[in-house]
């Protein structure tokens, strides 16, 4: 009910601050309901299920909605509250919406300090909330920098980010790790196609009919990309994330929970997504006029 009735506020330098901690305080409760949804109850319900049937059986099983072709009266139970939880978290997205389409508070900063948005958008949330204050604590070359590619890592107990040199040598290291990335089918089929991907909420990335979409997560939003996909693929999610609904609306090819495909595969990547194996292998790079895979 919150999300549903969430109203996007407009911020002065008397409230901004106030403002925000609630704004934080509402994405803290509403990342704890989501990640119940999607860990752990989600993944152990799906654990059990998977002691009875494989898991292309139960992914075909959801496909169709039809658990009642499950003679097991547990396992059937399990499975009709596993598509219930899916229902619920597909509410739970287009209910989010507006909070997270919220760009108030950078707005509010872009407009303070004559940046562009995208700016804003790399920045930090300490980076943002001091900004909010009035001092600006990050120069915007920094930004710009990381808008150019940028990795944050865990050293020594505290997570760093990195640009410039360190951010190439990691991205180049997992790059060239492998061909391929897999994960968890989530509607099966097999698609070709060119990788384009999405890495905003709110934002639209150009998509051609045909195109394999990557991102970490999808969102109602995305939907009209999502039509024009051959196929989706995502870093996040298991078989009844928004992703894997959408996808078996669609009738689309889409594997889920990936973690890294959007870190793997680049731009304009020739890819052929296996959604009977879980696999997506890339064939052609971006750039390169030669196959991978003959």
């Amino acid at each position: 009910a919150q999300l549903k009735e969430y109203k996007i506020i407009e911020p002065d330098r008397k409230n901004i601050l106030k403002e925000w901690e609630k704004s934080l305080q509402f994405n803290d409760r509403f990342c704890g309901l989501y990640r119940f949804f999607e860990q752990p109850f989600q993944q152990a319900l799906e654990e059990v299920i998977l002691k009875k049937i494989s898991k292309r059986e139960l992914v075909e099983i959801i496909s169709r909605n039809r658990a009642d072709l499950v003679l097991n009266d547990k396992t059937r139970k399990n499975i009709e509250k596993l598509l219930h939880m899916g229902e619920l978290k597909l509410k739970i997205h287009e209910e989010a919406e507006t909070f997270f389409s919220d760009n108030s508070f950078a707005e509010y900063v872009s407009n303070e300090y004559g940046l562009p948005l995208n700016i804003i958008g790399a920045m930090r949330k300490n980076e943002l909330k001091s900004a909010m204050a009035g001092k600006m604590i990050v120069t915007e070359a920094e930004l710009r920098k990381r808008l150019g590619g940028c990795v944050i890592m865990q050293e020594n107990n505290k997570w760093n980010l990195h640009t410039g040199e360190k951010f190439i040598y990691w991205r180049n290291k997992l790059r060239n790790m492998s061909d391929e990335v897999s994960g968890d089918v989530a509607f099966p089929g097999i698609a070709k196609g060119k990788v384009v991907i999405h890495m905003s909420w709110t934002g639209i990335t150009e998509i051609e009919d045909g195109d394999v979409l990557v991102t970490s997560m999808t969102n109602p939003q995305m939907i009209p990309m999502l039509k024009k996909a051959s196929a989706i693929v995502t870093d996040e999610g298991g078989i009844t994330c928004h992703a894997a609904i959408i996808s078996r609306e669609l009738k689309k090819p889409c594997i889920v929970g990936t973690k890294n495909a959007t870190q793997v595969l680049k731009n304009g990547d020739m890819v052929e997504v296996d959604a009977e194996n879980g696999v997506v292998r890339i064939l052609e790079k971006e750039g390169e006029n030669v196959n991978l895979k003959n």
